[in-house]
């Protein structure tokens, strides 16, 4: 049962008749049995999983408070760093088993004797690493009495397990998200019409966008070795879209579904290729990863309020744990270490760069904002390479392919027709459009505050591309992205 699928919206209209008609004190239990029942849906063993990680968490909470208000201090911190332990320790486990054992079976071998690393076939759960940072920050918040233990189990457990962000986030902190759903919430039309709109256009970014330019992006990554210098580009900056607006149409639909609920969850994007520096990237990409970044790793290390080279430590910490937070391969860390070295040569040149766009732009703002968002968007698009690619020397094998001197473009490379590569062509267009648009102001705000007629042919034109462009069946990608992380 996907965000994509008809059995999620079924899923969703029958919660949503039994949320509203059923007394209020006994909504939290239906949105907790719906939750646990979407995640069975789609595995089995998520169930059993999250389950257990809820329990361990919820009771770890509780008693690094009480040792807390009792000033037992040692035995808060022995639990504390004991449940982190357990909550890492199996994330570690799940993403990294595979690569440890491999390591295993070749110190072996580098010794002169023979060992085989047993095969084993272990399904990662689906949206542990979302869920496992959103749990780690609440016990850190509950450690450093920021906030206080949960008590209502039920409470706590949707916060976790809540359908609607359960796949792929956001990673909401559960100290403003569990006082949601001890609230009596009312039937409310504007709260369903906004998040059924965010919903639709998530099934649009999703469908008719990601999923299209998903054809383009894997047929340049899985040939690249036949493609032109041109046709690798197009490829890499495909699949740029093709992440962002994948990742971007979960969220809305995760939004979306959220607020059917008169549910808030946080916001994931705040138009990223827009960007004037790869650290403007980072406020305006992921934001809930990021936060939690800033706020549980970066911060403590001390920020930016140390001497230089401290502070370049502590941003390739951060960048580190990012890339082994996506994915087990090294392609990730690289891609982690590069956006972490981005930074800090950004940060070593600005007064440099500084001047440089004064002298060639002189009072040119707006020329000079442009050449800066095309260059960090190329800095972007190259890390993406090393984040797409299986290994490294498939990465390099594509940015090989940049020196080949064929700069001839196909269509038949790229597996589309005409009519599909202008019409891919034009969406692109469109989207740098919607969000030069989104910096000034809020499209959905503005749609609402249209007359009726040109809002329902708005939300009309929207089910219309739906129906009419979306890709559907064998060239469709169908399962997000982030779902794999």
């Amino acid at each position: 049962m996907t965000f994509v699928s008809y059995s999620y919206y079924l899923f969703l209209a029958l919660m949503l008749i039994l949320y509203y008609i059923l007394p209020k004190r006994f909504r939290w239990a239906i949105l907790l049995a719906g939750s646990l029942i979407f995640c069975a849906k789609i595995n089995i063993y998520s169930l059993a999983w999250i389950a257990s990680i809820i329990i361990i968490s919820y009771l770890s909470a509780i008693g690094i408070e009480h040792y807390n208000r009792k000033e037992k201090k040692f035995a808060a911190k022995s639990l504390f760093i004991f449940s982190l332990i357990v909550i890492f320790g199996s994330l570690f486990g799940m993403k990294y088993y595979k690569g440890i054992l491999s390591l295993l079976e070749t110190c072996v071998h580098a010794y002169g004797n023979e060992w085989i690393a047993p095969i084993i076939s272990v399904a990662m759960p689906i949206g542990f690493s979302f869920y496992t940072f959103q749990i780690a920050g609440y016990l850190i918040d509950v450690y450093q009495q920021e906030t206080t233990a949960i008590r209502h189990v039920g409470h706590y457990a949707i916060s976790i397990a809540f359908f609607a962000k359960l796949t792929q986030g956001p990673i909401a902190p559960i100290r403003q998200l569990a006082p949601q759903f001890a609230q009596k919430a009312k039937i409310n039309p504007l709260d369903l019409r906004k998040g059924a709109v965010r919903i639709l256009i998530g099934l649009v970014r999703k469908v008719v966008i990601a999923d299209r330019f998903a054809v383009v992006a894997d047929a340049v990554f899985s040939k690249y070795s036949e493609m032109s210098a041109l046709n690798v580009i197009i490829g890499i900056v495909f699949y740029a879209f093709q992440l962002y607006y994948d990742f971007a149409g979960y969220t809305d639909i995760a939004i979306g579904s959220a607020q059917l609920f008169g549910l808030r969850l946080p916001e994931n994007f705040k138009q990223p290729y827009l960007a004037h520096s790869i650290a403007e990237f980072w406020r305006r990409w992921h934001l809930t990863l990021s936060n939690w970044l800033k706020s549980y790793i970066y911060i403590p290390l001390g920020g930016n309020r140390v001497k230089l080279f401290r502070w370049a430590m502590n941003v390739m910490i951060v960048f580190l744990i990012s890339g082994m937070w996506h994915g087990s391969g090294i392609t990730f860390v690289i891609w982690g270490l590069l956006h972490g070295l981005y930074q800090i040569i950004g940060k070593i040149t600005s007064k440099l760069r500084q001047t440089l766009k004064t002298k060639i732009f002189g009072g040119r703002q707006l020329l000079a904002d442009l050449v800066s968002v095309l260059l960090t968007f190329m800095l972007v698009c190259g890390a993406w390479v090393f984040f797409r690619a299986p290994s490294i020397s498939e990465a390099v094998g594509i940015f090989s392919r940049l020196l080949c001197g064929d700069w001839r473009f196909s269509l038949t490379q790229l597996g589309l027709q005409a009519n599909e590569w202008w019409l891919s062509v034009i969406l692109v267009l469109l989207l740098i459009a919607n969000d030069i648009c989104s910096e000034h102001f809020s499209i959905l705000d503005w749609i609402e505050k249209q007359i009726l007629p040109i809002r329902w042919s708005i939300y009309f034109l929207l089910l219309f591309l739906l129906i009419l462009f979306g890709m559907y069946g064998s060239l469709s990608a169908q399962s997000f992205i982030y779902v794999s992380f």
